[in-house]
């Protein structure tokens, strides 16, 4: 028997809902476009901005796409979880 912790059965719950079923659908755009939230890139550090009710990602252009994925991946935690909090 598996047992899943509260985060990995969060992020399993949320793919499923979006229809992310196989690693290779597992993209920054992808993801983005889905759940609706915006990203740049840039030269500056990632962050996350929730303005005007919109949630905004900003990745460094500069790192590799391994890297990106790591930030963007920690960023859209900020704008699910912790946004409005």
């Amino acid at each position: 028997m598996i047992i899943y912790s509260r985060t990995e059965d969060y992020i399993r719950r949320l793919l499923t809902e979006v229809g992310i079923h196989t690693p290779h659908e597992l993209k920054i755009k992808t993801l983005s476009n889905t759940l609706g939230i915006s990203v740049y890139f840039w030269e500056f550090s990632s962050e996350s901005v929730c303005k005007g009710g919109r949630n905004l990602i900003f990745l460094n252009k500069t790192k590799n796409k391994q890297t990106q994925w790591q930030e963007f991946t920690h960023e859209i935690a900020h704008n699910l979880w912790h946004a409005g909090r």
